[in-house]
C-alpha cells in the first residue's frame, strides 16, 4: 500500500510540475506562451493537439478551427498599432505558427524585415 502511495504521489508531483512548466508565466506575471494562455482558459493539450498527441506540431488550420479566420482575429486586435493580424503578410494567409510558437515564446514575424517594429495596444481605439 505504501508503494502505491509513493507512485501516486510521484505521478501527482510530475503532473503539477508539468502544469507549472506549461503555464508559461515569467517574472512579470504575464503568460507569454500560446500553450499557457490556452491552459489558463481551461483547455488541455487535446484542444490543439489531436490524433497523434502533443508530439505533432499544430497547424494554422487547427488554430482557425476555433479562432475562425484572420479577419475575425484582426477584429480582436484592432486596438494594436500596427495590427499584427491585418497587414500585407496576413493578407497572404501566412500560418498562425509563424508568430505563435506554442511552447516557446511567441515571435513577431514582421520583425524579420521591420526589425525595430514594436506592437502596442492603442487605448484610443475602440
Amino acid at each position: 500500500m505504501r508503494k502505491i502511495s509513493y507512485v501516486f504521489f510521484g505521478v501527482c508531483l510530475c503532473a503539477m510540475l508539468a502544469m507549472g512548466a506549461f503555464s508559461q508565466k515569467t517574472g512579470d506575471g504575464k503568460i507569454h506562451y500560446t500553450s499557457g494562455k490556452h491552459i489558463a482558459k481551461g483547455l488541455d493539450c487535446t484542444a490543439c493537439h489531436d490524433g497523434d498527441g502533443p508530439k505533432k506540431a499544430v497547424t494554422g488550420d487547427k488554430c482557425l478551427s476555433c479562432h475562425q479566420s484572420f479577419d475575425e482575429v484582426a477584429k480582436r486586435t484592432q486596438d494594436m498599432e500596427p495590427n499584427p493580424h491585418d497587414n500585407h503578410q496576413t493578407l497572404q494567409n501566412i500560418s498562425c505558427t509563424e508568430c505563435h510558437k506554442g511552447h516557446t515564446k511567441d515571435v513577431v514575424f514582421c520583425q524579420q524585415c521591420h526589425g525595430d517594429m514594436k506592437l502596442a495596444r492603442n487605448s484610443k481605439k475602440n
